[in-house]
C-alpha cells in the first residue's frame, strides 16, 4: 500500500521526473531545439503499462515528444527518457512494444503521423536502465493507419481505415534520416483468399477494418520461421493469421457477435474496443463497449485453433 501511495504521489505531475537522458531521430541541424518547441501538452496520450520480470514501464506521448518512465517497484524515484521524433505518434494507436526472448531488453516501436516508424530499445540487464534508438522505416499506406502492432524487434503490423493489413520490416539503425527515407513497401499483406463463385463476389467488397489486434510470436505450424498475428474486425470477427516464406493466409476465423450485433459494429469507434495478450501469450482478453471476452489461445488442435468466451458479470 505504501508503494501505491507513493507513486500516486508521482502521477501528480509527471514533469517533476529526472531525465536521464534526451534523444532525438532527426537530421543532426537542431532536431531537439525544432521537437522542443512543438512539443503540445494538449496532444497526450499513454500506452499500456509495459511490465518485464520485475521493471515497468510507460510512455507519454506530447506532440513530438515520447517519454519513457520507470514506475517500477524498486525505483525510488521517478525517472524518464526523453525521445524527440519528427512527427507527432498517431493518436491512441501509434505506441506498441515486445520484448526480448531473454528480456534483456524492449522494444517499444511508434508509428507516427508521417506514415513512420521508430524503434526506441530499453535495456534493461542493468542497475539504471537505459534507452537507445533504432531503427525506422517508411511506410507505404494505401490510407491513414487505425491500429497498429509490434511483432517483433524490428518487423510492424499496420491497419488502415481501408480495411487493409499490413507488414512492414524496420530499416537497420544509421541508415539515412528518417525525414529523407522513401516509403517502403510491406513484406506481407494480410488478405483472405477467396475462392469460387461466391469468392468472386466477396473479394468485391471492401475488407472489414481491423479495430484491434496483437502479436503472438513466432508460428508453431508448418511456418515455422514466420508469426501469427490476432485481430479483431469491424465484421465481429476474431482471425488468427500466420505468415512466413513472404506469403500471409488466415489459419482460422470465429464469429465473436451474434449477425445483428455484427451490423452494428461498424458503427463502432476504434476506442470502444481492446485486445491485450497476456504475458505468456497463451491468452488474450477483448474488451467491447459491453462486453468482455476471454480467448484460450492454447486450444491450437480445437477446429477453430483458439476458444472465445464471454465473461458474465457476477
Amino acid at each position: 500500500m505504501n508503494w501505491v501511495q507513493e507513486k500516486e504521489e508521482w502521477l501528480i505531475d509527471w514533469s517533476d521526473a529526472r531525465c536521464l537522458k534526451e534523444l532525438a531521430f532527426d537530421s543532426p541541424e537542431g532536431g531537439v531545439a525544432r521537437a522542443l518547441q512543438l512539443d503540445d501538452s494538449h496532444d497526450v496520450f499513454f500506452s499500456g503499462l509495459v511490465e518485464v520480470g520485475d521493471r515497468c514501464l510507460v510512455c507519454r506521448a506530447s506532440g513530438l515528444v515520447l517519454d519513457v518512465f520507470d514506475v517500477s517497484p524498486a525505483s525510488e524515484v521517478l525517472v524518464s527518457w526523453r525521445v524527440h521524433l519528427p512527427s507527432p505518434i498517431v493518436q491512441d494507436v501509434g505506441i506498441s512494444h515486445v520484448s526480448d526472448a531473454n528480456a534483456a531488453s524492449v522494444s517499444v516501436l511508434l508509428l507516427t503521423k508521417s506514415s513512420v516508424i521508430f524503434r526506441v530499445q530499453v535495456l534493461l540487464r542493468q542497475q539504471v536502465l537505459d534507452v537507445a534508438l533504432g531503427g525506422y522505416t517508411a511506410c507505404k499506406l494505401p490510407s491513414a493507419a487505425s491500429t497498429f502492432a509490434a511483432l517483433g524487434r524490428d518487423l510492424a503490423a499496420v491497419g488502415c481505415f481501408d480495411g487493409s493489413l499490413h507488414a512492414f520490416q524496420l530499416l537497420p539503425a544509421g541508415t539515412g534520416t528518417p525525414v529523407d527515407a522513401a516509403p517502403c513497401a510491406p513484406v506481407y499483406t494480410f488478405a483472405e483468399s477467396n475462392t469460387g463463385f461466391a469468392g468472386f463476389f466477396g473479394s468485391l467488397r471492401t475488407p472489414a477494418q481491423v479495430l484491434s489486434m496483437a502479436g503472438l510470436g513466432a508460428s508453431q505450424g508448418a511456418l515455422s520461421s514466420g508469426f501469427r498475428l490476432l485481430t479483431f474486425s469491424t465484421d465481429g470477427y476474431l482471425r488468427l493469421w500466420e505468415a512466413g516464406e513472404r506469403r500471409a493466409r488466415v489459419v482460422t476465423k470465429l464469429a465473436v457477435l451474434s449477425a445483428s450485433e455484427r451490423q452494428t459494429m461498424p458503427m463502432v469507434e476504434n476506442l470502444s474496443c481492446c485486445l491485450r495478450l497476456s504475458p505468456s501469450r497463451t491468452r488474450a482478453c477483448l474488451v467491447l463497449r459491453h462486453t468482455v471476452y476471454v480467448i484460450d489461445l492454447s486450444a491450437a488442435s480445437t477446429p477453430t485453433g483458439f476458444v472465445c468466451k464471454e465473461v458474465h458479470a457476477p
